[in-house]
């Protein structure tokens, strides 16, 4: 007897194939069109690719090393921080984690942002640990990765040398103040969270109303649990003098790869508060979600940074930009594909599971 549907009876399988042939199609179009407009403005701008040809015959190729060691560094500090998030409630190696890093970010690189759930599924994995407190771990991670970055951003611009001579400087001046003004107040968010999250939640949840309410109180209450589960007083500042070098690290090695351009004496001389500059406005092209197009997205917005601060020819910064991308963004590909394939673990099958668990553990929350 053939089969009968019910109602209300799904077919997960057709609807997930059906899922992911869209999310190809869409990215698919995403790439043509910010082709297509690549090829129209650099018709209308008079751009030079034999110029750009030219650049990398005067890169200075072991700047572009050294920043990629920095990066690589930063993986193994980040991996160490995880492990201390984690020690009140086991205890692991230093770099235990350290391929749940370069597998999951490898996984946002090639597959946009939609794998940002990956290092959370794969530590969970890896070490027998719920999920819940893995995501709730990622969402302080978060806290600790943005109130660095701003700490560091602010402080460089600041107490910059050449402050005076910075171009824009009133501007850059203003926006070091709000760089450290912010990280104070995800600071001080962060201590109003861990004693009364329930509270600050519940404000969020009506204050912001049917729409965006109940969104906002769920991620505070994930950031709350994550605060809680890292309860060590020791952990916690330990965990902050790990992402203030994580991020140093990562300020550096934006440093050294954009004085690998030699060509330019600009970028041949930039200096550490010129550099953040570059660091804040790549986080910025970093949040487009589709795959491939986000790395094109974010040299995009380096060369306008370069092109708008500095007056760097075009052909140059966006050189420059594809340098600081490669370095800063997708030099880890190559290890984390090895190490997954070592592993045996699919790229986009972990994202898929990821998600799944995800929205899984958001409904029985919600429920």
């Amino acid at each position: 007897m053939g089969h009968r549907s019910r109602p209300g009876e799904t077919y997960p399988i057709w609807s997930d194939r059906a899922l992911k042939s869209k999310k190809l199609l869409l990215t698919i179009a995403a790439a043509l069109i910010f082709v297509a407009l690549l090829v129209y403005g650099s018709h209308r701008t008079h751009f030079r690719w034999d110029i750009l040809a030219q650049q990398t015959q005067y890169v200075r190729w072991s700047n572009i090393l050294l920043g990629a060691l920095l990066i690589y560094g930063a993986y193994l500090v980040r991996a160490f921080r995880w492990v201390v998030f984690l020690r009140p409630t086991k205890r692991l190696p230093p770099l235990y984690l350290l391929g749940t890093q370069v597998i999951g970010f490898t996984a946002v690189a090639l597959l946009g942002r939609v794998a940002d759930l990956t290092r959370p599924y794969l530590v969970a994995r890896r070490t027998q640990l719920p999920i819940a407190l893995q995501i709730a771990i990622y969402t302080v991670e978060r806290m600790f990765d943005a109130c660095s970055m701003a700490t560091i951003v602010g402080v460089a611009l600041l107490l910059a040398p050449n402050k005076a001579t910075m171009p824009h400087r009133e501007m850059a001046m203003a926006g070091a103040q709000s760089a450290l003004v912010a990280a104070a107040a995800l600071v001080l968010f962060a201590i109003a969270v861990r004693m009364a999250g329930e509270k600050v939640a519940q404000i969020c949840e009506s204050g912001l109303g049917h729409k965006f309410g109940p969104a906002v109180a769920s991620k505070i209450r994930g950031f709350r649990d994550g605060l809680i589960a890292v309860s060590s007083g020791g952990a916690l500042f330990q965990a902050a003098l790990l992402s203030l070098l994580m991020w140093a690290m990562i300020s550096g090695a934006y440093l050294f790869t954009v004085r690998a351009f030699v060509a330019s004496p600009v970028l041949a001389t930039m200096t550490l508060g010129r550099a953040v500059i570059l660091m804040a406005a790549s986080m910025v092209g970093s949040v487009v979600p589709i795959p491939i197009v986000s790395w094109f997205a974010q040299i995009l917005v380096l060369q306008q940074t370069l092109q708008r601060f500095y007056e760097i020819p075009a052909e140059t910064a966006l050189a420059c930009g594809a340098g600081i991308t490669f370095v800063t963004f997708l030099c880890i590909v190559p290890a984390g594909l090895v190490w997954s394939r070592f592993e045996h673990i699919s790229l986009r099958q972990v994202t898929e599971k990821s998600e799944h668990d995800a929205a899984e553990l958001s409904n029985n929350v919600q429920a």
